[in-house]
């Protein structure tokens, strides 16, 4: 998704190579919105990594925001500012995807012929009128006023203590390192466990195969055994029968052969 939001910005004159840390401050997304006529003030923003910068940026940026329909309150802000991982690609995702729907709504408005002054667009920027007039309603708007008042004085309230956003920030660094390490850890743990279960599984396989070869060599070794025993008795009894016509009588032994040939 971040592959197609970077050519997405690209063809709209936004370059941003790392989303998060490009977007912290909010200075692009109102260069964003500016390129839709969305942001007219965009000349009022500060492109500074410094608090009171932050919060300038994104008081601004609120109303816009909200009436696009993306969720956007001082948490989220904050998140930005302190450069989740993810988030500043899922903000984008939404804009896009408000803009792509206002776009359909404005060719929709132009096929059936009505003109723009019916929907009270009197500026050079369609767009921005077409936003305008999707907020429309008296309560709509009374609550959206009073929403970007909440988020002004929170954000004012964050930007009264810099050092602690500031802190925030340089202390996220040393956040993220913990979790790298700890999933490092983790894929260390798992590829340890996997070597030795790997190991335990060779030498069974090992053992079994020597108990099989130790197997088969008792077996052929009956075998062995079973046949020359088998040789020694039929020589036995050859011997017996050969004996027999020059004697004319059977012997103890000749009789024990002759009778242990019979029992086999």
């Amino acid at each position: 998704m971040a592959d197609v939001l970077r050519q997405w910005l690209h063809e709209v004159g936004v370059d941003a190579r790392d989303l998060e840390q490009d977007f912290a401050n909010g200075y692009l997304f109102g260069k964003l919105l500016y390129q839709y006529n969305l942001q007219p003030d965009l000349a009022s923003f500060v492109d500074k990594g410094k608090p009171d910068a932050f919060v300038k940026n994104y008081v601004k940026l609120q109303p816009t925001l909200t009436k696009l329909g993306v969720q956007f309150d001082t948490r989220t802000a904050q998140a930005l500012i302190n450069k989740e991982h993810g988030l500043a690609a899922r903000v984008l995702y939404q804009i896009k995807q408000s803009l792509d729907t206002m776009s359909k709504d404005y060719q929709a408005v132009e096929h059936t012929g009505r003109t723009i002054q019916q929907f009270g667009l009197r500026t050079a920027s369609p767009t921005k009128g077409l936003l305008d007039s999707q907020n429309f309603k008296s309560q709509q708007a009374a609550y959206q006023s009073g929403n970007l008042k909440f988020f002004e004085d929170v954000m004012r309230k964050k930007s009264q203590s810099p050092n602690a956003m500031m802190e925030s920030l340089h202390l996220k660094k040393f956040a993220d390192e913990g979790s790298r390490q700890t999933a490092a850890a983790a894929e260390g743990a798992a590829a340890e466990k996997a070597r030795q279960d790997l190991k335990r599984a060779t030498f069974r396989d090992t053992e079994r195969a020597k108990l099989a070869v130790v197997r088969n060599d008792k077996a052929n070794k009956l075998d062995r055994d079973e046949a020359v025993h088998a040789a020694i008795l039929k020589h036995q009894v050859g011997c017996v029968r050969f004996l027999q016509p020059v004697c004319g009588t059977k012997t103890p032994l000749t009789t024990a052969v002759t009778q242990g040939h019979a029992a086999m």
